[in-house]
């Protein structure tokens, strides 16, 4: 797998758990009984809360920018398979660069601003009395966070959409001639005198996607990511699978394989 990519999803996860952390700190747990009351203490503007409620937004924002980054790494690494790694490991640098700089922009005035926590309407809380965090402006600051996360939003996103999709057409017209010419030699591996190969050539023409779905992983599941965890598991597939069909032998070289893509695949089923 490519050193950039994985450098990207290690940011993009420890990122991910940090804003979950503040998300469910300073927008859930605020719903619960005992903290609203906690927070009533708070009512006044002030600078404790400045730091973590810039962040929130922060953080946010880098998910964003990681989002787009990560399509464009598919991006290069599809459309030029031989330099794309080059590429990438060159412009890391600057990319993490832009993701400081863009991420700061729209949350700037957020460190200077002081914080408070002010009832929400009841009208929206089914009459519960519930305390939310906000910020203060100061008098010469003319900026708005609805507006900087609308135009962060969608920048970010049509860029995700447009390298997605342009990855998504050239592997879609290589698979399409890939699968052309291999079309005899599939048929010929499944006959009546052999072993059913039809999920071995399923989970080599998923193997593509696999790669690319990765991105998906929610951050919490990198620590199924560890190589003992990946072990045990293909243990047990390959233990499992040879008790099933004892009467056959497979070469261990392809129950490795045939293990191996299984536990991809139930890594990303659990990650989505």
């Amino acid at each position: 797998m490519n050193p950039t990519f994985c450098k990207v999803v290690l940011i993009y996860g420890i990122i991910d758990i940090l804003a979950h952390i503040l998300l469910m700190s300073f927008i859930l747990m605020v719903f619960f009984p005992p903290i609203t009351r906690y927070m009533q203490v708070f009512m006044e503007p002030s600078y404790n809360w400045t730091v973590f409620y810039a962040l929130m937004y922060y953080f946010t924002y880098c998910q964003f920018f990681l989002c787009a980054y990560i399509a464009f790494i598919r991006f290069i690494l599809i459309y030029f398979p031989f330099k794309g790694t080059n590429i990438l490991m060159k412009s890391f640098w600057l990319f993490v660069v832009l993701l400081l700089i863009t991420s700061y922009a729209p949350t700037w005035h957020l460190w200077f601003c002081k914080t408070y926590f002010g009832p929400i309407d009841k009208r929206y809380t089914n009459g519960y009395l519930i305390f939310a965090i906000s910020y203060k402006k100061l008098e010469w600051m003319n900026v708005s966070n609805s507006k900087n996360s609308i135009i962060h939003y969608f920048i970010f996103l049509i860029l995700s959409f447009i390298l997605n999709l342009m990855s998504l057409v050239k592997l879609i017209f290589k698979n399409l001639f890939s699968s052309v010419g291999k079309k005899k030699s599939v048929k010929g591996n499944v006959n009546e005198n052999t072993p059913d190969m039809s999920i071995y050539h399923i989970c080599q023409k998923l193997r593509v996607y696999v790669y690319h779905l990765m991105c998906l992983l929610q951050p919490y599941t990198l620590i199924l990511l560890s190589k003992s965890t990946k072990n045990i598991l293909k243990s047990i597939i390959i233990n499992s699978f040879k008790t099933r069909h004892q009467s056959k032998s497979y070469p261990t070289g392809e129950l490795f394989y045939f293990a191996n893509q299984i536990a991809k695949g139930i890594y990303i089923i659990i990650a989505l």
